[in-house]
């Protein structure tokens, strides 16, 4: 019996020294900055250790970096690196065009060593070598503009590791779905209850140090509505925006809806899905939740289900429709932007992740008069304001080569409803592609 145990740390390092190397540099690396955040580098340490926690008792590195990458998605820790280029537009601060590195980046590289590691031989088929070489050739175009390679890089490792992971997906979801279903409900409970407090307060809750960012209900740069009873702040949970967080609940409630077993913890986790859904007040998200579960109902008895949706919930849908509402006229004036944009640089693009920098000649200004330093929010036209004719072909290849295999190889109406997520949310903002969370949870979306 000693001897096992003297042998024990040698046992479970051995075949993963590439992950283990990878855990211990992260663990250096949040030492050296505990003095500068204490509390961000303490949250990060402590999902070291529950890593390894959950790595003792599994034995596998693939299933417990998955299920850590799974509940980091909501958290928006990020380290910004602001000094590596010329981040204004105009005077006014863009975090998009800021060089950052995320908590997200960190668990989706130990999730592809993990996988380097453990199986043999990684398939990666040859067409991917196609976007590699293009994404080579994107760089060195854009050469010096530290932003492009720092994007492709992320768009790169996020899309290996999810092809890597691919052949696996229905193993691991098979073999491992109560756990998965008990990570999802965790992870959407504690997004759920930020929120329901976020809006109950008004204001957020001093929760910085796992992403929250900084809210106050009618003021400038946080999202809220009018209502008869004064502005009610939007769900943030700690996400940078309303509405990614309705996508992660979302793209949450398709998957366990399609997953078999456990119907009870199913249930709970579309449940608590759901009024996350609502209390994020996001017309797209609205108008997904009712077409998911009408999919869903026609899957189950082929005949169509209506809902009833609370009357503050309709009209923030009908909202979208009319004049009165000022973010549609943002996103009409982006539009406009963007085709100005792609009509300049439509061979070559203007850079992965460099859309905003283009407002420095041709700035977007609200109905107020304030600047709109965002990027447009419809994923196809960014693409093709950032990669040119060339790189929205390949992507778009890429995106139809999924599709199709996606849909022979499952469940008909389960893909439907990834689809029409995809597209919906792709038409309606630009998260997919311009922050860590939406490109985790769009890949994720593509790759199951």
């Amino acid at each position: 019996m000693k001897k096992i145990h003297r042998n024990s740390l040698v046992s479970l390092v051995k075949g993963n020294n590439l992950v283990f190397l990878f855990l211990i540099l992260l663990s250096i690396s949040q030492l050296l900055l505990v003095g500068e955040n204490t509390l961000r580098a303490t949250v990060v340490l402590f999902l070291i250790i529950i890593w390894i926690v959950i790595y003792r008792k599994s034995r596998s590195t693939i299933y417990t970096s998955l299920l850590l990458l799974i509940f980091v998605i909501p958290f928006n820790i990020t380290i910004a690196f602001p000094d590596l280029q010329d981040t204004y537009v105009r005077g006014v601060y863009s975090n998009y065009l800021t060089p950052t590195l995320s908590i997200i980046d960190i668990f989706v590289t130990l999730l592809l060593l993990s996988l380097l590691s453990t199986v043999k031989k990684v398939s990666i088929p040859k067409w991917v070598y196609i976007p590699l070489g293009y994404a080579l050739l994107h760089i060195m175009v854009n050469w010096g503009n530290i932003v492009v390679p720092v994007s492709i890089l992320r768009v790169l490792l996020y899309t290996i590791t999810g092809i890597s992971i691919l052949s696996m997906a229905k193993d691991i979801f098979k073999n491992h779905s109560d756990a998965l279903l008990r990570v999802v409900l965790l992870s959407v409970g504690i997004q759920v209850i930020i929120s329901l407090l976020q809006i109950k307060m008004g204001t957020d809750l001093g929760l910085q140090f796992i992403g929250e960012s900084n809210l106050l209900a009618g003021t400038l740069g946080t999202s809220f509505i009018a209502m008869d009873s004064g502005q009610v702040l939007r769900g943030y949970g700690t996400f940078p925006h309303p509405n990614i967080l309705s996508a992660c609940l979302l793209l949450s409630t398709i998957i366990t809806l399609y997953m078999k077993d456990h119907d009870r913890l199913r249930l709970l986790v579309v449940i608590v899905s759901s009024i996350g859904v609502l209390i994020t007040f996001s017309r797209t998200a609205l108008l997904l939740l009712l077409l998911i579960f009408v999919i869903y109902g026609i899957s189950l008895s082929r005949k169509r289900l209506y809902s009833i949706l609370p009357i503050t919930f309709v009209d923030r849908i009908f909202s979208m429709f009319t004049g009165t509402d000022t973010s549609v006229k943002d996103r009409i004036a982006l539009i406009s932007h963007s085709l100005s944009v792609i009509k300049d640089n439509y061979i070559t693009g203007v850079g992965s992740g460099n859309y905003v920098s283009t407002m420095r000649e041709m700035y977007v200004t609200t109905e107020k008069g304030f600047l709109l330093l965002q990027p447009v929010h419809n994923i196809f036209l960014l693409i093709l304001a950032e990669h040119g004719i060339a790189g929205i072909f390949i992507i778009l290849g890429i995106l139809f080569k999924l599709v199709l295999y996606n849909l022979r190889r499952g469940n008909i109406y389960f893909y439907v409803s990834i689809l029409a997520f995809v597209i919906l949310f792709g038409l309606s903002d630009h998260f997919f592609l311009t922050l860590p969370q939406g490109l985790a949870l769009f890949l994720i979306a593509l790759f199951l």
